[in-house]
């Protein structure tokens, strides 16, 4: 899996700076699939660039607290673990390094500061 993930993981990372910066075609493909499927799911072009729009607007991609976009925070996924256990949830692990790595992210890629 490791060969695969060195790969993929950088094409993923790329991939989400290059649809932020043009998503009209990535729009239009999805448009095309729904509709070629024809099943009860719906999806436009406006509702596309609503996504896109409220992704931005909201914060919810874009760079971590670095230049890099992908990388994973142990700090922020430590403080989910434990309020998780504060709360009573049942958690198979309370190290956040046993869930995550950042180890096939390319630190290099990311948004323009």
């Amino acid at each position: 899996m490791r060969p695969c993930l060195e790969l993929l993981i950088p094409v993923v990372q790329q991939s989400v700076v290059n649809f932020s910066a043009n998503s009209a075609r990535a729009i239009a493909i999805i448009v095309d699939a729904v509709e070629t499927f024809g099943s009860f799911w719906t999806y436009s072009v406006p509702q596309g660039e609503y996504a896109v729009r409220t992704m931005t607007e909201l914060g919810l991609h874009g760079n971590g607290p670095d230049s890099t976009i992908g990388n994973m925070e142990e700090s922020r996924i430590q403080g989910v673990l434990d309020k998780m256990t504060a709360a009573g949830m049942e958690v198979t692990t309370t190290n956040a390094s046993d869930l995550f790595t950042n180890e096939f992210i390319d630190m290099s890629i990311g948004f323009a500061e």
